[in-house]
């Protein structure tokens, strides 16, 4: 946020009310420092110095009616008198505060039990040695507070200091509430802090998060649609956030039940499947099959996964996930070049990867990690949070990022469960090669780029590519080259990095790009643009000549950045 304007949701105003009188203590004293000051001014009249103590006195008997008027619990005589000291001297940070305490008082809800107030202090170097030391003790409370009343007392006065002390302590409270059970008086502290430096991008990812999870619960039970989407951002960007898990889980269902409470059974069964991709449950899979059946009885099945024709030389498969905009909802495809036909593989499966050697597809659904086996079916390989499965070469080992205290890590786990996951390094999009090395993502110290890792050696790691942009990268099958999407150069295009640190740039035609993969040959390559206005897939030779369209997804595609191909056997 860019003020510190009255903020929109209610409870936000609540923790205002609180700071409001701590400011307003703090206008008191700057009140009374410059009636001192008037007084006091060498070469001016009798009546001038008369005039200045009136209007200060009548300053102070505001703020004096304005707070005994809050204190008698009349809120609205309250903001009358703080509003006629504020028109007297506008921009008075600590009046401004004090009305809004005053414009919360007159809302419903229960007033919290303010913060102890803190001692008026005249002495800014005191003051500030004060915020020094309660800094030191990380008594977060006591630095706000000292640094309002320092602000109110002289503004100017040690300002990059105050500050610095401000900013820390904001954001660590602000965070500490977060992870408590003060979500919205975190999303305050946080907001404020921001006003004074940029919040990192860890803390800034954390205030996001959080914003976006408080939005959602509000929605939950009065407009499934909008609780499912905002839950969902969540649980995309961080699935072991608080309860997201549970409550998209329930909101999933609570938009099934309400569906097939009317018999509307095809977005009945949409639902039922989205829950059962955060969470398995034989109660809901038979709901589930109940809403299925009764859909394929009142019409026809339509497959949403885009209308992929053949070209020619292409072989293999090819794994894709579409979005439905009109479910909000994506769902894994499998296309088999050989007989022209898109299956649905899992509704709610996302970014999958082959591991050629076995064929096998994993793919993530909700927090859990899936394996597809050609003729056997889906089953599942990894139930916690995880993002970008990746395969080892042997398919002994799996890797895969999560999101976990503000930042993105990649782990290593056995996938036949005899151990548990392993970090790695921190970053995202991996994807193992087939000569053991795993790339990914990373922005460690500012040096982004896309990097290579030994999983057995963690140190043997080097740069790749320079920019913040380089993702979904994607191994060719001789494990030589690697094809990914960046906006290095403005726009979103498909390039390839060699291991010896040669580059290619493969396309320029605008739009975006999304998940690059190479055929099984490693003589094309497929991936998701927009160029022409709508999401399709499209082959392209690994040179970069001769390309063709594969065939149409749908408009909408909101998490392509995110997303990948998977081309395989």
């Amino acid at each position: 946020m860019a003020s510190v304007s009255p903020p929109p949701s209610r409870t936000r105003r609540h923790l205002v009310s609180a700071l409001g009188f701590l400011v307003f203590l703090c206008g008191m004293a700057g009140m009374i420092g410059l009636a001192t000051y008037g007084g006091m001014r060498a070469g001016e009249g009798e009546r001038s110095v008369r005039s200045t103590a009136t209007a200060n006195a009548y300053l102070l008997t505001l703020f004096q009616r304005g707070l005994d008027e809050l204190n008698r619990g009349n809120p609205v005589l309250a903001q009358a008198y703080l509003e006629e000291a504020y028109r007297i001297q506008p921009g008075n940070a600590g009046v401004r505060d004090l009305i809004l305490t005053a414009q919360f008082a007159q809302t419903p809800t229960p007033t919290p039990v303010p913060p102890t107030p803190t001692p008026i202090i005249t002495d800014k170097g005191d003051l500030l040695g004060r915020m020094q030391t309660a800094y030191a003790e990380q008594d977060w409370n006591t630095v706000i507070n000292l640094g309002d009343q320092l602000r109110a007392l002289d503004s100017a006065y040690q300002e990059a200091a105050v500050n610095d002390l401000r900013y820390k302590a904001l954001v660590a409270r602000g965070l500490a509430r977060i992870a408590g059970n003060e979500i919205e008086a975190g999303l305050y502290d946080l907001d404020i802090a921001a006003t004074i430096h940029p919040l990192d991008s860890a803390t800034e990812g954390t205030r996001q998060i959080a914003s976006l999870y408080q939005d959602a619960i509000t929605y939950v039970g009065a407009d499934w649609s909008r609780a499912i989407k905002l839950l969902k951002q969540v649980y995309t960007l961080s699935p072991s956030f608080r309860d997201v898990a549970s409550r998209l889980f329930e909101a999933y269902l609570g938009a099934g039940d309400a569906y097939a409470a009317i018999q509307d059974w095809c977005p009945a069964e949409q639902q039922y499947a989205g829950a059962l991709s955060v969470r398995n449950s034989p109660s809901i899979e038979a709901k589930r099959a109940n809403a299925q059946q009764r859909c394929l009885l009142a019409t026809p099945v339509v497959v949403t996964g885009g209308v992929l024709q053949g070209v020619p030389g292409m072989t293999g498969r090819l794994a894709y996930a579409a979005f439905d905009p009109n479910q909000d909802f994506y769902t894994l495809y499998l296309y088999d070049s050989g007989a022209g036909q898109v299956n649905p593989i899992e509704a709610g499966g996302m970014q999958p990867s082959f591991q050629r050697a076995s064929g096998a597809l994993v793919y993530t659904v909700g927090s859990a990690v899936r394996a597809y086996y050609s003729g056997e079916g889906a089953g599942s390989l990894y139930n916690g949070p995880a993002a970008w499965p990746s395969l080892s070469p042997d398919a002994g080992r799996i890797a895969f990022a999560v999101f976990e205290n503000g930042a993105w890590g990649i782990y290593i786990a056995p996938t036949n469960g005899a151990s548990g996951p392993v970090f790695l390094t921190h970053g995202t999009h991996p994807a193992w090669g087939p000569t053991g090395l795993i790339v990914y993502q990373d922005c460690p110290d500012g040096l982004c780029g896309l990097y290579v890792i030994n999983p057995d050696n963690p140190i043997d790691r080097r740069r790749l590519t320079t920019s913040a942009g380089d993702l979904s990268p994607s191994w060719s099958p001789d494990g030589n080259e690697i094809v990914y999407v960046t906006n290095f150069t403005g726009a979103w295009e498909l390039y390839t990095v060699s291991m010896a640190g040669q580059f290619r740039q493969l396309t320029s035609m605008g739009g975006e790009k999304s998940g690059p993969a190479f055929s099984p040959n490693g003589a094309q390559i497929a991936f998701a643009s927009n160029h022409e206005g709508s999401w399709a897939i499209y082959i392209i030779n690994a040179d970069g000549g001769n390309l063709r369209k594969l065939g149409s997804l749908s408009a909408s595609h909101p998490y392509w950045q995110n997303e990948r191909l998977a081309w395989g056997p």
